[in-house]
């Protein structure tokens, strides 16, 4: 089982199948992007130097970028619907984990 809903009935061995199930892992625009269902994706990029990076897609909802500088801060971003690309201020990781449900914002 690829994908499943996980609930108060969900049976143990479907729980374990949708945990152990297939993901992919893609590259895009230099962003590691790995889906793990229809329902969650989290993308990942190595900056190298402060800039501008595209994202993998564009924000079609309002996501949270965590921000791991190479000076040991972490900090947070909005990235906002309709938005392309993220800007650094210096060498860093970006992780955004991707939501895809009616609840999210």
């Amino acid at each position: 089982m690829k994908n499943g809903e996980i609930n108060n009935t969900t049976p143990i061995e479907n729980l374990r199948e949708i945990l152990n199930g297939a993901y992919s892992v893609n590259t895009v625009n230099d962003w590691s992007v790995i889906v793990v269902s229809s329902n969650v994706e989290f993308w990942e990029l190595w900056c190298q130097k402060a800039g501008s990076y595209l994202l993998p897609a564009k924000a079609d909802k309002t996501l949270i970028a965590k921000v791991f500088n190479n000076d040991g801060s972490v900090s947070c971003q909005v990235v906002k619907i309709g938005q392309t690309a993220i800007c650094v201020s210096q060498p860093c990781k970006v992780e955004i984990q991707k939501l895809n449900t009616k609840n999210s914002m």
